[in-house]
């Protein structure tokens, strides 16, 4: 089913549930406007036989500490006390209308005149007798109709027992009378604490039916969903929260069995009443731990652990108590564990109201099924505490909510099963094509092993490239050092005749080679560890293109070369291309590239210095310099090494350049400071270009 037809139908299905939970009894619905007063009811203007059943409330004759029979009543002897009134459906201990305290433990009679129509005369009634606290005996028109238990003044020869029984009579007359004998010494309440009914046979056993269908229904409903899902944790190991649920929904079905129609006595007949009310107190009680573990194994995360401990700690003391206490003790208890109850169905409302406000799949219809559910505890909380007459409603939120609950469940279930199916048909389509992808891995692993080789090759080739570097600047710096040694040794022992001048300039110059070498090494080291400073500055690209050829153009015409700039960074649109640099370290870098070119371009040849402005989408406008040259070229496998620090490549050995390869590794560390890059491209034999750019941006003239 669509998902959100089905959550249609759930809260559709809550609102039905919720809807019938508060709805009024029939009696309420046709209007019941008829009490008993003073131990009599005129019933003559109700149509008894057309209409549902009649609830016999109002003030009943009431004799407390007092069993009596219709033949007393007829005969009255000295020893009867005056009647007092009583109204019911009122549990014990009540107070009767003279202001009479009735205590729970205790033995009463009541009586009550019902006057009929007289077209009810040769008709077959019946009184729907509901569950009395905790024993009576009936007797209708003097005879005696039905009893429950056995009835007596002490608690030693008094059996309790209180299920509903529909008794049937016939009458002559004009008038019902009623009289019942009640006891109870073995729990908190005492009493007709809940309607009688008359009306016709028919409409009273369809009543009576129509509540054995429903609690039937109820039970078998929740038994089913019980054994389903303990079936399906059997199954599936992980999913705790079908275990609690089902155990959940068991126990519910138990406790309904022995409340209304107390099914459970009727398909147990020996089943005797302390064990059912034990049974019906613990299943109610181990429902609600039950209930707040399943919340946390389904909703992790949501639901805290303390309070679910809690919950288990409580009922587990009462169910100890219920165990080892009669029910004239533990039945006391009653009211302080419903509290408690509604203190944890509270908080679980509250943490569904929050999962509702995070949007969370399935909060709002487990909110609805819960509040549902809430609704209907609480009326019978009050229906169970005397504080209003009406029906037992919490089947009806129950099923809503374990309905709800199965639902989802299932869709976990569903999902898992689907996901599974997905995994297995995926695993197939892998292992149809495993050999194609194993062959395509195998290719991979080959051009992997064939990069690492190359690296390897590559490192071998720089490291090579490293020692000879190494040994070139070691001949580097031995040289002037020797020349330098030399000539301070030959002025120092007077061999040099004359004056000294001439080789003490020729010092001079060899110390200035070993300055600039180790100068450079200084600069790469603050670049590397960024320690040198720059001074940014927001300049024309067009003026700083011009102060730097201008400043290095002679250099090359020095040498008989041919120097010329193309350039194309023309104002666009009303706006000017402007460049944020530290105009000393671009031009360090300027210098390199236009020195390197006049230092292997041999006399006669060209070197070309271009300036563009290039605007991309991914990069935007981009201030770039080339300087070509018409020079050796650079071989193709040395290209990969060029900007290395101290590698000088085999035409630079050859001639035996000045420096110690430590310029353009340089040059490429400024570059990236500015967010900029320096690149090569070269040919042997035809020349090399080398390029620098750097981020610009259009400033409005």
């Amino acid at each position: 089913m669509n998902f959100r037809y089905q959550r249609i139908l759930l809260l559709l299905l809550s609102l039905a549930a919720f809807l019938s939970a508060f709805a009024p009894s029939a009696h309420a619905i046709h209007g019941n406007p008829l009490r008993a007063e003073r131990g009599e009811l005129d019933a003559s203007t109700y149509d008894i036989a057309h209409q549902p059943p009649l609830p016999l409330d109002g003030e009943w004759e009431f004799y407390g500490s007092q069993l009596l029979d219709p033949a007393q009543f007829t005969n009255r002897t000295p020893e009867m006390r005056q009647a007092d009134y009583l109204s019911v459906p009122k549990a014990w201990p009540a107070t009767t209308r003279s202001g009479i305290t009735v205590p729970s433990h205790g033995y009463a009679t009541y009586r009550l005149t019902v006057r009929l129509g007289s077209e009810l005369q040769n008709r077959q009634l019946a009184v729907y007798m509901p569950s009395v606290a905790t024993s009576y005996k009936l007797w209708i028109n003097g005879r005696l109709a039905a009893s429950n238990g056995i009835v007596a003044d002490n608690r030693e020869q008094m059996v309790p027992a209180n299920y509903r029984k529909v008794v049937y009579f016939d009458t002559n007359e004009d008038q019902v009378e009623l009289v019942v004998q009640a006891a109870n010494f073995v729990q908190r309440k005492g009493g007709l604490w809940q309607s009688l009914r008359l009306g016709s046979a028919d409409a009273v056993s369809f009543e009576r039916d129509t509540n054995i269908a429903v609690e039937m229904f109820l039970a078998g409903a929740l038994t089913l969903m019980g054994i389903y899902h303990i079936g399906l944790y059997a199954f599936r190991r992980s999913e705790p929260a079908a275990l609690l649920f089902g155990l959940l929904s068991l126990a519910f079905a138990v406790r309904s069995m022995l409340l209304g129609e107390t099914m459970a006595v009727r398909l147990f007949p020996g089943l005797a009443w302390e064990p059912a009310v034990k049974i019906e107190y613990i299943s109610g009680m181990i429902a609600l731990p039950l209930f707040m573990y399943f919340c946390r194994f389904q909703y992790k995360g949501q639901f805290s652990k303390r309070w679910a401990g809690i919950a288990l700690t409580f009922t587990t003391l009462c169910c100890l108590l219920v165990l080892a206490t009669p029910a004239r003790v533990y039945t006391y208890m009653m009211l302080p564990v419903q509290l408690f109850a509604v203190v944890m169905l509270l908080y679980a409302l509250y943490v569904f109201m929050v999962m509702v406000g995070r949007k969370q799949e399935g909060a709002l219809r487990n909110f609805i099924a819960l509040l549902v559910f809430f609704g209907t505890f609480i009326h019978d909380t009050l229906f169970y505490n005397h504080l209003i007459h009406t029906k037992q409603l919490l089947g009806f939120g129950l099923v809503t909510y374990l309905l709800v609950q199965a639902v989802n469940i299932s869709s976990r279930f569903s999902r898992s099963f689907t996901r599974a199916e997905q995994l297995s048909r995926q695993l197939r389509e892998l292992n149809d094509t495993l050999e194609h992808k194993v062959s395509e891995r195998t290719a991979e692993l080959e051009r992997s092993n064939a990069k690492l080789q190359q690296a390897y090759n590559d490192m071998t080739l720089l490291e090579a490239s490293r020692r000879m570097l190494l040994s070139n600047i070691s001949h580097e710096l031995k040289t002037p050092l020797t020349s330098i040694q030399g000539y301070t040794r030959a002025i120092i022992d007077g061999v040099i005749s004359g004056p000294p001048k001439k080789y003490l300039e020729l010092i001079y110059e060899k110390s200035k080679i070993l300055q600039h070498i180790f100068q450079d090494l200084l600069e790469l080291s603050k670049l590397e560890t960024g320690k040198m400073e720059f001074r940014f500055e927001l300049l024309p690209a067009k003026d700083l293109l011009h102060l730097m050829y201008h400043k290095y153009e002679w250099e090359a015409e020095s040498k008989g070369l041919t120097v010329t700039l193309e350039e194309n960074i023309e104002p666009r649109d009303g706006c000017e291309a402007m460049i944020n640099v530290d105009t000393l370290r671009i031009e360090q870098a300027f210098a390199n590239l236009v020195m390197n070119a006049v230092k292997f371009t041999a006399p006669g040849g060209s070197i070309q210095v271009r300036a563009a402005l290039i605007d991309t989408p991914d990069t935007g406008p981009r201030f770039v310099i080339s300087v070509s040259d018409t020079g050796p070229g650079i071989p193709e496998h040395e290209l990969g090494f060029i900007f290395d620090r101290f590698y000088k490549g085999a035409y630079s050995r050859k001639i035996q350049s000045a420096g110690a390869g430590l310029g353009l590794a340089i040059a490429k560390e400024m570059m990236g400071l500015h967010g900029g890059a320096i690149e090569v491209h070269s040919t042997s034999g035809q020349g090399s270009t080398f390029s620098i750019s750097l981020p610009a941006v259009w400033i409005p003239l």
